[in-house]
């Protein structure tokens, strides 16, 4: 498949190493690679693990920006933590993502939010230990290059809005 992707990974504000980790697998790394990606940038918080290539993917990392849209808008896929404000700002565009769920967390709150957001057709939604068997799961979903509407059904732009009442509902 031709290169042509590009990952942008968050963590939002809270420090999320093991999934920085899990992006430093060369196995992991490796999948990508095939599914067309290039290039992944991660905002890692207050994260203190580096992202490493130990593939032909570039990476870039940075540990917080005033405003991520840029970063969001240029990404084929997104791959964030199940915090609440990301994820409504990536539903409310046409960009793939993948949630990941930070299970070292006291409360469920993040599972019962990517849970939601999958059953409803937002997103993907996986754990840090099955993050590269998601990838190989979901192929049709996770490829670079292929735009989320062309996956899912189009929703009516009123659905899109209400998806901040299904995240309240949660809480």
């Amino acid at each position: 498949m031709k290169n042509k992707g590009f990952i942008f990974v968050t963590v939002g504000t809270t420090k999320f190493d093991k999934l920085i980790e899990a992006f430093n697998c060369i196995e992991l790394q490796q999948t990508i690679v095939k599914f067309g990606y290039y290039k992944i940038v991660f905002q890692i918080g207050r994260g203190t693990v580096i992202p490493i290539s130990r593939s032909k993917l570039v990476y870039e990392y940075f540990t917080y920006k005033n405003n991520l849209k840029s970063d969001l808008n240029t990404a084929d896929l997104v791959v964030s933590h199940a915090g609440a404000g990301t994820c409504l700002e990536v539903c409310t565009s046409s960009i793939r993502m993948l949630v990941v769920v930070n299970d070292m967390l006291m409360d469920n709150h993040q599972s019962e939010l990517a849970e939601k957001l999958s059953n409803l057709g937002h997103c993907i939604y996986s754990n840090v230990s099955n993050l590269k068997s998601t990838f190989e799961c979901n192929p049709s979903i996770l490829c670079a290059g292929i735009k989320f509407s062309d996956v899912f059904t189009k929703l009516e732009t009123d659905y899109y809005r209400n998806i901040a009442e299904d995240i309240d509902s949660l809480f």
